[in-house]
């Protein structure tokens, strides 16, 4: 009876944070959707950790087969959670709420990588519990919603995943056929394979495109600090100012329509070198070398679908930014446990027998640190998010309690920007001025050079708009807001042959998407020339 409910225990704190980490959505941040995710699976993995703590502390040396079952749950949990994650995008889908699906995510990355990285997990369903029928259901059904979602990087990644869990009967018959038949089978396949990525490159050329200008520009940023890199962050910091200097040297009119606000490089492995420099690539080399001779001394088949999982992250991780969601770190450690218990599992297993009380003292420190930052964040975002949506207060209010905030959230780029644009809106320009300078210690964004030019504007020093109006026109060229900027800040000054060019210039811009506030600034702009 004791050992059905820790079994239960643990079958529902997997489930928890499996829930969490996909499903994970509040209203209360303001951030509805990220946020909420990363929160949610942290405290239940500060919950589970806490619950293997006691459970390793009043266990003997001789009883840890519990721990062998704990991998079973949790493949159950995640396969259930992402099965009905895909029945939610299908009915996203068929009710027509939006051309491209992300499901419970903010983007489609998410979704696919959800689907991509759970999917070999499922032939476990046939191998283990005989469930051929379940298998192809939950199959269709990942399948299916990896569509919606119309990822390129999740499909590229689908079929490595697949095609490596079919290698061996694949290549049986490649060598049961006659040597003329394996050139024609060896030809057949080089061209399926370039008539794949050209496909996948026409789905969406326009971001396909877009994606080789960011590479371009991020390894711009690795050659300039190739072997210790920018350090942690330095993506946020610095990419858009290095796309301003590209797109300002490079007169290619192509990459200035194409380009937009990045925060990510759509390359895990680019930005590893971005960071940490080529120190960093190596020892994501070293790790990735390690798992490869680990495998090899692995006998359980179950150990074939955690590197599965792990190849699709790493084509996925090619074209994507999959680690910037909880579940990939999740499924990703799971794949590294299983490996790892596999092939050393005897030596690992007399390790913790022999040190199960400093082992369960430091998984149980480790949970509480975990749930001390979780709660912590979980208690200022919430906070942000009550002062965010109640506009019933006036601005001094408001601006108290953001004052309030700003000692906890003063590293927070997202919180700084949006401190700045409430002080801005209610006329505190000095302070907005303070703020925006203050978050462009840790963010490079359009929006935020934008942000500071017009406040500069406002303040009329004129010198400083036009810098940073100029520097956020050149981060973004496709955008007319800097350029409108512009025009008014050379009107306030009197200046108006310069307005004028400006306006020429406006008039004359391509427009990336039609919209009405484009619209009026053109008739403004006409309005202006038919004046002069």
């Amino acid at each position: 009876m004791r050992q059905r409910v820790w079994k239960w225990t643990f079958a529902a704190i997997f489930l928890l944070i499996i829930i969490g980490s996909v499903f994970g959505k509040c209203n209360l941040f303001t951030d509805s959707t990220a946020v909420p995710k990363w929160i949610f699976s942290m405290l239940g993995i500060s919950i589970l950790g806490t619950v293997v703590t006691l459970r390793l502390w009043i266990s003997q040396k001789e009883d840890f087969k519990w721990m062998t079952i704990l991998e079973s749950y949790f493949i159950i949990a995640i396969i259930s959670v992402c099965a009905a994650e895909s029945i939610y995008v299908l009915f996203q889908d068929m009710t027509g709420s939006d051309n491209i699906h992300k499901g419970s995510f903010e983007n489609p990355a998410g979704l696919a990588s959800c689907i991509c990285f759970a999917a070999p997990y499922i032939c476990v369903l046939k191998d283990r519990y005989k469930g051929n029928w379940l298998f192809i259901v939950v199959l269709t059904l990942f399948l299916l919603a990896l569509l919606s979602s119309q990822s390129r990087a999740g499909i590229a990644a689908f079929s490595v995943a697949f095609l490596f869990l079919m290698r061996k009967g694949l290549s049986q018959r490649f060598f049961m056929l006659k040597r003329c038949y394996r050139y024609i089978a060896t030809a057949s396949t080089i061209l399926l394979v370039m008539m794949f990525c050209n496909l996948l490159y026409n789905i969406n050329r326009d971001s396909a495109d877009g994606r080789m200008l960011i590479w371009r520009v991020g390894i711009n940023m690795a050659m300039d600090k190739p072997i210790l890199g920018h350090g942690i962050g330095s993506v946020a910091k610095k990419y858009m100012d290095y796309q301003a200097c590209y797109l300002d040297n490079v007169n290619n009119e192509r990459w200035r329509i194409l380009a937009d606000n990045t925060k990510h490089l759509f390359n895990e492995y680019l930005e590893v070198w971005v960071q940490y420099g080529v120190l960093g690539i190596l020892f994501l080399f070293a790790c990735l070398y390690l798992i490869s001779i680990s495998y090899r001394r692995c006998n359980d088949e179950i150990s074939k679908y955690a590197l599965a999982s792990i190849l699709a992250i790493i084509v996925f991780s090619f074209f994507s930014y999959p680690f910037s969601y909880p579940l990939t770190w999740i499924i990703i450690v799971f794949d590294i446990i299983v490996i790892m218990t596999d092939a050393y599992g005897g030596y690992l297993g007399d390790m913790i027998k022999t040190h199960i009380k400093l082992t369960s003292i430091t998984l149980f420190l480790i949970s509480l640190l975990i749930a001390y930052h979780s709660i912590s964040k979980l208690t200022y975002e919430v906070a942000w998010g009550k002062v965010a949506s109640d506009h019933s207060v006036n601005g001094v209010i408001r601006l108290e309690k953001y004052k309030k905030l700003y000692t906890f959230l003063n590293i927070n780029p997202y919180f700084l920007y949006n401190y700045a644009m409430e002080a801005y809106c209610y006329g505190e320009n000095k302070l907005c001025a303070q703020i925006a300078e203050r978050c462009r210690r840790y963010w490079a964004d359009y929006d935020l050079e934008l942000l500071i030019g017009v406040n500069y504007l406002d303040l009329q020093e004129y010198d400083l708009a036009q810098q940073y109006l100029v520097k956020s026109q050149n981060m973004c060229p496709n955008r007319f807001e800097p350029l409108y900027y512009r025009v008014l800040a050379y009107k306030e000054q009197k200046r108006m042959n310069a307005a004028r060019s400006l306006a020429k210039i406006i008039l004359t811009k391509q427009v990336k998407i039609p919209s009405r506030e484009i619209d009026e600034i053109k008739d403004e702009m006409r309005q202006l020339l038919s004046d002069g």
